[in-house]
């Protein structure tokens, strides 16, 4: 663990270096170092920033506090691979021409969370600091996605958008002057996964694109024949190892499922949360009649901006995700962990 915190580390003092003589800040005439700092598995709602009472995040909160709070970002995939880095030191003189950003790469790491399409994933924290260049004390609600930052990062340097980018720069939001909902067009987010982990017959994906909205979450699942947090057989490999791991097994096996099946469990085609009343998204409204028309109206959205995207997965073609080649380790495949209960 101490070997992995120091990669995360100075990953993140390298990308800090490269950025002072390549990244950039047009008020001065100077490019500005751009600091993109991740945590691994920490959820918004953690952040004392956010009124968490039970961590206290004091780096976070200064960024907040001298920067903007962002209430609404949201990573496109909710599972991790960028990992935890450090906010760096002022003493270089170079803070105030330094573009810093503090988030985490998805929510904490337990049952129905990481590595699952819900709120309570995929919804991130994000602060933001840029000196003179932005406004500090400012809480914003437009809503951020990943896929927004680099085109961000781009435009900061002068840059254009790369044209296979589907993210929008949200540069125009950093440099305003007000609080609350600044760019209009920003009320709504796509989300998907396809393959986070291994340890279903042929090791397959499970294939999810969701949209979410101020009030609604709706999510597609495309394979509900598939465990959605990988095979009983192979011990649900996309849920971290915990003890609320073992505990949600432990009731399973003496025929308490209520939270084994939120968990794990086999999940409709599919669901539609009313984030208002139902933050965790334990409640699903799919089947409700009363709410047919909004379903529809999620889904029909949805599926024009995944077409206009490409997705493969919309086009009729989502078995390219499953053909591509797992590379990482392979001890808990279908296939090793099979072959090993053979007598």
């Amino acid at each position: 663990m101490q070997h992995r915190n120091a990669l995360k580390c100075i990953g993140a003092t390298l990308l800090s270096l490269y950025g002072a003589d390549v990244l950039a800040a047009e008020a001065s005439g100077k490019r500005p170092n751009i600091l993109f700092c991740i945590a691994d598995d920490a959820s918004w709602m953690s952040m004392s920033a956010y009124g968490c009472t039970y961590v206290r995040t004091p780096s976070f909160d200064r960024l907040a506090r001298e920067g903007i709070l962002f209430r609404n970002c949201f990573t496109t995939n909710p599972k991790c691979s960028p990992s935890r880095a450090t906010l760096l030191l002022e003493e270089l003189g170079e803070l105030d021409n330094t573009l810093i950003v503090a988030t985490a790469d998805n929510g904490m790491p337990f049952p129905r969370v990481k590595g699952q399409v819900y709120d309570d994933d995929f919804h991130l924290p994000l602060a933001i600091r840029w000196g003179r260049a932005s406004k500090g004390g400012r809480v914003v609600g437009d809503f951020i996605s990943f896929s927004d930052m680099a085109p961000t990062f781009l435009e900061a340097a002068g840059l254009s958008p790369l044209a296979e980018m589907t993210g929008r720069s949200f540069l125009q939001v950093l440099i305003a002057s007000g609080s609350g909902q600044i760019d209009p067009r920003r009320d709504r987010i796509i989300v998907g996964k396809e393959r986070h982990d291994i340890g279903r017959p042929g090791d397959v994906g499970y294939p999810v694109r969701a949209i979410r909205t101020r009030q609604y979450l709706y999510v597609r699942n495309f394979k509900p024949d598939r465990w959605p947090a990988g095979n009983p057989e192979t011990g649900y490999t996309n849920v971290d190892d915990s003890p609320t791991k073992r505990l949600l097994l432990e009731q399973h096996d003496t025929g308490n499922d209520r939270y084994y099946k939120l968990s794990t469990g086999k999940r409709p085609a599919e669901e539609l949360y009313d984030l208002a009343k139902d933050p965790h998204c334990m409640e699903n409204l799919a089947g409700d009649a009363k709410l047919a028309q909004i379903k529809t109206q999620l889904w029909e959205e949805m599926r024009a901006v995944l077409v206009a995207q490409k997705d493969p997965r919309i086009l009729g073609n989502g078995a390219i995700f499953d053909s591509y080649q797992y590379v990482g380790p392979k001890g808990h495949s279908w296939d090793a962990v099979m072959g090993k209960k053979q007598p």
